[in-house]
């Protein structure tokens, strides 16, 4: 009786081991992804540890050029006491670069998709000319959705960061390439503008190469869209790539109609919805989209407030909409916004010249921008094409009439320059002098930027921190070894990628 009992109990422990030791050989095998990616000198495969068996999701808000100054504005223009941003508001981001004290938005946005810093005009690359991995590329090497919504070119710095690797932000030819290649699969939403970086010549685009990335997209199993009606089509379904524009979106204030191309607003929206059927997957483990409000940054380059306050009221509105979602799913999701680096240097409250005199008050005076309904650069284009007269433009589009002697003789010096630069700032001058609103610089400034977020991990972006650490932190959520994984990058021939193209370079970032 003893000796069946002893032989039992070994029978019962026998089995138990089995059990435990398959179920440990399956999470091994399950948590195995087998990467091949194409080396600079052969094929290879790499085996990376899958640790996550649960899904996550990720939705990272990139206001470029975005200060706490531009958001007091909006709210101030709005009439309300809290904007989406002012309720979830963490913390601060240091953003200088390695070669700068001021970043620019490849370095920036460098510093926020690989946490690493990197000199100025460098796309994912390091100080040493080596690619680091974004976490765009992780989330696609840890079987997630992918996306990127945007109002600028889809070539420009900051998405660039995120889905191309080069040494100048200028190769926006060879970006467009990079963003359509990746060794780890198609990045799933792809929107924004800048059609004309992915078609030949012969169609309207700026390629020499005579490549049409649009049909190369469609070959690799992109759906190719450019209208609203398009993107609202029911059937649309990933990955899908949608150049809206030849070049930038338009600005806000300069919109005449809101159907074409689809508000930041929409593209978002409907991203959101893509990449969260591709989640619901079985072999998908969550989603990560980038959405960048581009033409902040555009306008205050320009030192236009009406331009630049649309913009940020915009932007807000999104980050509503994304924080909806989040707050549907608490658990596995965060939400993140941080601007890469302030642009103008903004001041509410400026000291003004009124009858050859300066002069400072306690006020300034954000509803005098609600009666512009242009933007300063295309009043400039008006008159610098002879269109109209700098006096029309401001009465028309501004509502600003009797100009002091002080306004009409900067006006007349950058007419008689024949610079468009300076008619641009002459009328936007004008305009923020009106609303006592000052700017410092017409590039970027070295200040913090303001960190918001909300959901999940949300209290790790509290306090002061430097701009590498919102990545660093984003891959922690995500358990992203961004550095042990670099070697994806490092050992991916697209990654190197470049070419002779015409360098591509636009006057707000020589």
């Amino acid at each position: 009786m003893q000796e069946n009992k002893q032989l039992i109990k070994k029978t019962v422990l026998y089995t138990i081991s089995i059990v435990i030791f398959i179920e440990l050989m399956i999470t091994f095998i399950v948590g195995i992804t087998v990467l091949v990616i194409k080396n600079k000198n052969q094929t290879e495969t790499i085996e990376i540890t899958e640790n996550k068996k649960f899904s996550k999701n990720v939705i990272m808000i990139i206001p470029d050029g975005f200060g706490i100054s531009s958001q007091v504005l909006a709210r101030e223009y709005e009439g309300v006491d809290f904007l989406p941003l002012d309720q979830i508001q963490k913390g601060n981001s240091h953003t200088k670069s390695a070669s700068n004290l001021i970043t620019d938005s490849a370095a920036g946005g460098t510093a926020l998709s690989c946490g690493i810093k990197t000199d100025n005009g460098e796309i994912a690359m390091d100080p040493q000319g080596k690619p680091c991995l974004t976490l765009l590329e992780a989330a696609m090497i840890h079987s997630m959705a992918t996306g990127i919504v945007v109002k600028s070119r889809l070539t420009h710095a900051t998405p660039a960061s995120f889905s191309a690797h080069q040494l100048s932000r200028s190769q926006e030819l060879d970006i467009a390439v990079q963003q359509l290649n990746s060794d780890f699969g198609n990045i799933d939403v792809l929107f924004g503008g800048g059609r004309d970086m992915f078609i030949p010549v012969s169609m309207g685009g700026q390629r020499t190469d005579g490549r049409n990335l649009e049909t190369e997209a469609e070959e690799k199993g992109y759906t190719v869209i450019h209208t609203s009606s398009e993107l609202n089509n029911s059937n649309l379904s990933t990955p899908v790539l949608g150049l809206f524009q030849m070049e930038a979106y338009p600005y806000i204030i300069d919109r005449q109609n809101f159907t074409d191309p689809p508000t930041l607003e929409s593209t978002s929206n409907r991203a959101l919805q893509l990449l969260s059927q591709k989640a619901q997957q079985q072999d998908v483990y969550g989603f990560f989209l980038m959405i960048e409000c581009s033409l902040i940054d555009f306008c205050a380059h320009q030192n236009d407030p009406a331009c630049q306050v649309r913009e940020t009221v915009q932007c807000n509105e999104v980050v509503k909409n994304m924080k909806n979602f989040i707050d549907s799913n608490q658990d596995d999701s965060l939400l993140v916004i941080v601007a890469d680096h302030e642009t103008g240097g903004l001041s509410l409250g400026s000291t003004v010249v009124l009858d050859g005199k300066n002069v400072s008050d306690y006020v300034y005076y954000p509803e005098l921008l609600k009666s512009v309904n242009k933007s300063s650069y295309l009043m400039t284009e008006l008159v610098y094409n002879n269109q109209s007269t700098f006096e029309e433009v401001l009465l028309n589009y501004a509502n600003i009439s009797n100009l002091t002697q002080s306004e009409l003789d900067n006006l007349n010096w950058a007419v008689d320059s024949l610079s468009f630069d300076n008619l641009n700032h002459a009328l936007s001058r004008v305009i923020s002098q009106r609303a006592y609103l000052g700017w410092t610089t017409y590039a970027h400034t070295g200040v913090d930027v303001m960190i918001y977020a909300h959901g999940s991990h949300s209290e790790d972006f509290v306090g002061s921190m430097d701009n590498t650490d919102v990545a660093k932190n984003i891959a922690n959520f995500l358990q992203f070894d961004l550095v042990k994984d670099r070697v994806f990058v490092e050992n991916s021939e697209m990654s190197y990628y470049s070419t002779d193209s015409p360098k591509i370079n636009d006057s707000f970032h020589p």
